[in-house]
C-alpha cells in the first residue's frame, strides 16, 4: 500500500509543471520588438520563455529618450510584463530599470544594449540588439531582438 502511494506521488510530481525553488521561477526569454506608435519612448516586445515557467511573454517598456553614448544608461520609467503559461498568467508592473549601450557601432553596424528591468514581482536582465541598415544614405534600425533571463516570484 505504501509503495502504491509513493508510485502515485512520483507520477503526480512528474505530471505537474516544475515548481521553482523558494517561491521563484527562472526562465530564459527571447523575443522581438514590435512596431509601436512612439518607439522613441516605448518598446513593445513579445517572445517565448523556457525554464521553470515556459510560455509566451509580452512587455511594454516605457523609457526616456534613448541615449546612444557607450555606457550611459537611459532610465526605464514604467510599463508592464505579462507571462502566459499553460496553467496561469503572471502580470507584473515594470517599476524601473535601464537600457545601456554596450557597443559603439562602426558606421551602420548593429548596436547592442544591456537591458535591466525591475518588476513588481521579480526582474529581467538581458541584451537588446538593434539590427541596422544603411538605406539611401541613412542608417535605420529595421529589427530588434531581446534575450535574457526573467526571475519571477511565484
Amino acid at each position: 500500500m505504501v509503495r502504491s502511494i509513493l508510485v502515485l506521488a512520483a507520477v503526480a510530481a512528474l505530471a505537474l509543471p516544475a515548481a521553482a525553488a523558494a517561491g521563484t521561477a527562472t526562465d530564459t526569454a527571447g523575443g522581438i520588438e514590435l512596431p509601436s506608435a512612439d518607439i522613441s519612448t516605448t518598446g513593445n516586445f513579445v517572445g517565448l520563455t523556457s525554464g521553470d515557467l515556459p510560455g509566451i511573454w509580452f512587455a511594454q517598456v516605457v523609457h526616456n529618450q534613448l541615449v546612444y553614448t557607450l555606457g550611459q544608461p537611459t532610465s526605464i520609467t514604467g510599463g508592464s510584463f505579462t507571462l502566459a503559461t499553460t496553467t496561469s498568467t503572471l502580470n507584473e508592473t515594470i517599476t524601473g530599470g535601464s537600457v545601456t549601450p554596450t557597443s559603439l557601432p562602426d558606421g551602420c553596424s548593429n548596436q547592442t544594449f544591456s537591458l535591466s528591468l525591475t518588476l513588481s514581482g521579480g526582474s529581467f536582465a538581458g541584451t537588446l540588439t538593434h539590427f541596422r541598415l544603411l538605406l539611401f544614405g541613412s542608417c535605420i534600425t529595421y529589427f530588434a531582438t531581446v534575450t535574457g533571463t526573467a526571475t519571477l516570484n511565484t
